[in-house]
């Protein structure tokens, strides 16, 4: 967008849509939230993805928001805009949450992608990090065990203290994780470094020499796998958008195990038909509706001793009450899995939930 004036108004109108968002959270109005929002829209959280195709198909964690205004609220303390592309607006929006007696206890920064459809300004996408700073404990409702945000596993509180107590990463994946959660579109489906720990720790029991993954994003999750690994491993790791690929290559060849690390671009399911195994370990985190398949196909590579590593398999509890298309879905996979009796599984509550897989 080359006219000044056009991206000034351009942004005007994002943040007033980011505006009309938290005045209609703040005041629990599920009718207006779903007015400023464009469709499809996707929020997605640490570890959680989730696509809603039309306001008819709207699943939110709203549906609790009166219920949360008794003892916390949040507020925007600055918005800024990071870039502006034709009808599309990124925004950095900074927030707090504070309890009822108004004693601010936890901030941090959500991204919005703001878009223009027919004339009506309307969130498309929205992305929470994890939080940023804690200026007091939280408020008794989440001391008792309420949690303070819907789409997180655990208490944020407990979620800081993991990472603060999980070996932190080297310079190369920190530099990484910075410029995937600052700069893409869809940067928390970063793993991040409590799921990339885990599956450090998989790559090591296992003695992989040989690791499948499925959704390489960035590379993050590839290059934690492939630092375990000998010199002569490898990480066969699947992404559809070359685009995303081509930075993925670009930085696992910056960091020490580049070379152990080959990107398939293409569709998941056609780069398994082309694969021979074994494989000693497989991490599924791509596209959620095929997992089915994308698990029969991985089950075919497997190594005798060989795990596989499924991620998201609780989406954010919906799988508990499946009441929405994704959640059906999911649930549906989790069944298969339990009732295969060619494996063995656990289905560990880390992040968005990761099953872990073997044969039995």
């Amino acid at each position: 967008m080359s006219d000044g004036g056009g991206r000034a108004q351009a942004e005007r109108a994002a943040v007033a849509a980011v505006e009309a968002f938290y005045q209609a959270w703040s005041e629990g109005d599920l009718e207006t939230l779903r007015g400023t929002m464009n469709y499809p829209h996707v929020s997605l959280f640490p570890g959680h993805i989730e696509v809603r195709a039309t306001p008819e198909d709207f699943e939110s964690p709203f549906e609790r928001l009166r219920e949360l205004q008794a003892w916390h609220s949040s507020s925007l303390d600055r918005i800024h805009p990071i870039w502006t592309r034709d009808d599309k607006v990124c925004l950095s929006v900074d927030w707090s949450r504070y309890g009822e007696d108004g004693t601010r206890y936890l901030s941090g920064n959500i991204i919005y992608i703001v878009t223009n459809v027919e004339g009506h300004w309307g969130i498309q996408f929205r992305a929470r990090s994890e939080p940023r700073d804690r200026d007091g404990p939280p408020p008794e409702a989440a001391a008792a065990g309420q949690r303070p945000n819907l789409l997180t596993l655990v208490p944020e509180e407990i979620e800081e203290f993991a990472r603060r107590h999980t070996t932190p990463l080297p310079p190369h994946l920190e530099e990484l994780a910075r410029f995937t959660l600052e700069e893409m579109e869809y940067g928390l489906m970063l793993s991040g470094p409590i799921e990339g720990g885990l599956l450090q720790f998989l790559a090591w029991a296992t003695g992989a020499k040989r690791v499948l993954e499925l959704g390489c994003f960035t590379g993050f999750s590839a290059q934690m796998l492939a630092a375990e690994l000998p010199d002569d491993g490898e990480v066969i790791t699947c992404e559809i958008d070359r685009e995303t690929a081509e930075i993925a290559r670009r930085y696992a060849d910056e960091g020490p195990d580049g070379q152990k690390i080959e990107i398939r671009v293409g569709p998941a399911l056609e780069t398994l038909e082309t694969l021979e195994g074994p494989f000693d370990l497989v991490f599924i985190d791509a596209d959620k509706n095929p997992y089915i398949d994308y698990y029969e196909a991985s089950l075919e590579l497997l190594a005798d001793k060989g795990i596989i590593a499924v991620d998201n398999v609780l989406l954010n509890g919906r799988v508990t009450n499946p009441e929405s298309r994704s959640g059906q879905r999911m649930a549906a996979f989790n069944a298969h899995v339990a009732a295969d009796p060619r494996v063995k599984q656990v289905l560990l509550p880390v992040r968005d939930g990761v099953m872990l897989i073997r044969r039995a």
